[in-house]
């Protein structure tokens, strides 16, 4: 008896956005035996991700790569996507503090007031738990120093969210940290054409990426979703989207968009949750130049730019000491905008390439004319 499943018996499912998340989303549908249809209102697969690939060097328009882990390797040789692990040089990180790139940023007297504070709270067994509604800068307050929230988890969230840590929620951020679910990751039986078994622990630690850039990632995603006869359909209107007796007929829909996309589909479908009218975000900006080696300052994986420190910058990638191969002599990627800049947005790509030299400048005390650059 066959074990092959018709198309036509397969449980459907619809993810809309095709960006990294929903192609990641249709992958692992597939794997538990749906058949996909992924609908993206552009033209192109990969949502913000996409690879520039110049003469110079790779330009990544957002990430550059992905935290390693079992799965991630799992998807990468199910892909048969070759992974690439990021430089030792990539250990080195910095923040900078009164005009200085520093890889620890506390004094010796805020650091023992940090230890002693932590272990204080510890030894009366008080909870590090966010409570309900408690923002980033609440949670630092109790249980922190205003130094470790200036200069330690202020940037470290700034560099991930772009916000500030009082309009950031301290439950949604902090507590999947300190208090991670156990057998929660989603498990599937995936072949590897690589190896015979699955590894219980990655390979890799830290960042990795496909060896051409992020873009190859998505190429290689569709290609394996055409490949399994799945439907993906790019220029789809979202904002026309209406029920249909062919969109019904589907048993799972996976909302995969940006936010603003993902709440004018809800609304065209009148399942707008409450509230949701009200949310804002903040715009980012990316600017990679290049330059000669020997203008390389930072050699590491980058550094991150405090609140207070006179440098309009969020921070700052040193691309060659991330991954090898990703530039013929010296390329940095800086970020801008974020609650700091708010209308970043409305920038011409020239104030923002002439911001990011002036901030270059204070924060190396030299001014450098990059040989390329894009924003």
């Amino acid at each position: 008896m066959s074990n092959v499943v018709s198309i036509d018996q397969k449980p459907r499912a619809t993810v809309i956005g095709g960006g990294l998340s929903g192609l990641i989303s249709a992958y692992y549908l597939d794997r538990q035996g749906f058949q996909v249809r992924v609908l993206e209102k552009s033209g192109r697969w990969g949502g913000l991700i996409q690879t520039h690939r110049h003469s110079w060097g790779l330009v990544e328009t957002a990430a550059n790569g992905l935290i390693a882990s079992v799965r991630v390797e799992t998807l990468f040789r199910t892909l048969r996507c070759e992974l690439l692990n990021t430089e030792k040089s990539s250990r080195r990180r910095y923040i900078y503090r009164n005009g200085k790139f520093r890889r620890w940023p506390l004094g010796l007297r805020e650091t023992l007031a940090l230890t002693m504070r932590v272990l204080e709270h510890k030894l009366r067994k008080k909870s590090f738990l966010p409570r309900s509604f408690q923002t980033i800068e609440d949670w630092c307050q109790e249980h922190l120093t205003v130094e470790a929230q200036r200069y330690l988890l202020g940037p470290a969230l700034q560099g991930i969210y772009a916000g500030e840590g009082k309009a950031l929620s301290a439950g949604l951020i902090l507590t999947p940290i300190l208090s991670p679910k156990k057998n929660t990751e989603y498990k599937v039986d995936v072949p590897s054409p690589l190896s015979s078994g699955q590894a219980s622990r990655p390979h890799y630690k830290g960042t990795v990426a496909p060896k051409h850039g992020m873009q190859e990632l998505i190429d290689k995603l569709v290609e394996y979703l055409k490949e399994k006869n799945h439907e993906l359909i790019l220029n789809q209107n979202l904002d026309k989207l209406k029920v249909s007796d062919d969109f019904k007929m589907h048993e799972l829909t996976v909302l995969a968009t940006d936010f603003f996309s993902a709440r004018e589909c809800l609304k065209t479908l009148g399942l707008l949750p409450e509230g949701w009218e009200s949310v804002k975000s903040v715009p980012l900006a990316t600017v990679t130049i290049e330059m000669e080696k020997s203008k390389a300052r930072l050699r590491g994986f980058g550094g991150l730019f405090p609140e207070g420190e006179n440098i309009q910058s969020l921070g700052a990638l040193m691309n060659p000491f991330i991954f090898s191969g990703r530039a013929q002599e010296h390329t940095e990627t800086w970020i801008l905008g974020g609650s700091r800049t708010p209308d970043i947005g409305s920038w011409s790509d020239k104030q923002v390439l002439e911001q990011v030299l002036r901030d270059r400048e204070k924060a190396f005390g030299e001014k450098v004319v990059p040989r390329h650059s894009q924003v």
